[in-house]
Parts: C-alpha cells; sequence; structure tokens
C-alpha cells in the first residue's frame, strides 16, 4: 500500500464510492458527479485517486467487454468473494454473494485442478426485471 494524503479531492472521490455500496460506477459517473456538485477536479486526477483505492482495495475493477470502460464497486470486506451476472438484455451488472457458488469455485479446484478468479468471472444472463417484462 502506497501512502496517499487525505487531500480534500480525495475524500470527495473517497466520499462517493462509499455512498456507491451495492452498486457498480464509472470514472465518467464520479467525474459527472463532481462537475455536478459544483467542484473543481480534472478527469486525469479523478483517474489517479480511482487507481490509488484500487491499489489500497478500497474498490475492485471489473472490466467486462473489451471497448467498453471499467467499472468499479466498492468494497467493504476485503477477501469476501462476489460474483457477477450481466443481463444480455438491459446489459446491468449485477453482483451476488452466493455459498453455492463458492462451493462450485471450491469443487473445480479440488476436482479438477481450476482455481477460478472470480473478479473477473461474469455469468451472463438475464435479470429478473428483464424475464418480467417479457412475461407482461
Amino acid at each position: 500500500m502506497k501512502r496517499n494524503y487525505n487531500t480534500k479531492q480525495r475524500q470527495t472521490v473517497v466520499d462517493f464510492v462509499k455512498k456507491t455500496k451495492g452498486t457498480h460506477f464509472s470514472v465518467d459517473d464520479i467525474y459527472v458527479r463532481i462537475k455536478e456538485a459544483g467542484l473543481s477536479m480534472g478527469k486525469a486526477t479523478v483517474y489517479r485517486h480511482i487507481n490509488d483505492l484500487e491499489e489500497d482495495a478500497v474498490i475492485k475493477k471489473y472490466s467486462s467487454e473489451f471497448g467498453k470502460s471499467a467499472c468499479f464497486e466498492y468494497i467493504e470486506e476485503a477477501g469476501q468473494p462476489i460474483y457477477h451476472f450481466k443481463c444480455a438484455t438491459c446489459q446491468n451488472l449485477i453482483h451476488v454473494n452466493c455459498l453455492s457458488l463458492d462451493d462450485v469455485k471450491t469443487h473445480l479446484l479440488e476436482e479438477h485442478g481450476f482455481a477460478i478468479d472470480s473478479s473477473k468471472l461474469f455469468f451472463v444472463g438475464e435479470c429478473r426485471d428483464c424475464r418480467e417484462n417479457k412475461n407482461k
């Protein structure tokens, strides 16, 4: 972990990140919110603070598709595995902490010698809302 000074700009980014608990966000999301609040901060500064927060394990970075912007997630408890589901219809990224998926991960390691990096794993399907909207 590198030493980061708690500047006003860094604290602004940290405050936003903590407010996103349970959702994913992009650097652009932070940048827009900062501008909407009437604060002055360049996009490069936002990127620098996001990189620092990722390095400090405050947030986790996810890259779901080539050419798409990375998204980030606030980590309340480090080391807790979270699995990601991407809805092919609405494109939402949903995170789930599921013990059954942990069992699958353990099985694949013990029985097949394959270690899954759940931070890079995405299940693609259709979310409940999109399925329900189709059935209306």
